[in-house]
């Protein structure tokens, strides 16, 4: 199951060596904290990957999903087992960049409750 954890100023999604054989990721996700635009408990994360088109990734039904998937200019990584809730985390990700990620971790409203606490430095800020 994924892990995340939060190092600095940047969020990362530690997956297991079968999440990264089954998404076909050589890496853990890194998200800079300052990218991040919502992070939010979602009861049902299977209906965030409705009508999307996997690849790469792993789409086993309402068994497992792992892998990336496209839908309408988004792309969407996402590590979920069954019904269980996840932490959906939007993202102001560039051009071939992940724009969302959904989640699924045992403490996933402790770190939807953090992330959204996380502060943010704007681009004009840091300029």
């Amino acid at each position: 199951m994924a892990q995340i954890k939060l190092e600095g100023s940047e969020v990362w999604v530690t997956l297991s060596g079968w999440e990264k054989f089954l998404s076909l990721r050589r890496h853990d996700l890194m998200i800079p904290s300052g990218s991040i635009r919502t992070a939010e408990l979602v009861a049902d994360p299977r209906q965030l990957l409705r009508q999307t088109l996997r690849g790469p990734g792993l789409n086993a039904g309402r068994l497992r999903r792992v892998g990336t998937f496209k839908a309408a200019g988004r792309r969407i990584f996402a590590s979920i087992r069954g019904a269980g809730p996840a932490l959906w985390i939007t993202t102001d990700g560039g051009p071939g960049e992940v724009n969302e990620c959904v989640i699924g971790v045992d403490s996933a409203s402790e770190w939807a409750d953090r992330l959204g606490a996380v502060p943010r430095t704007s681009p004009t800020a840091a300029g």
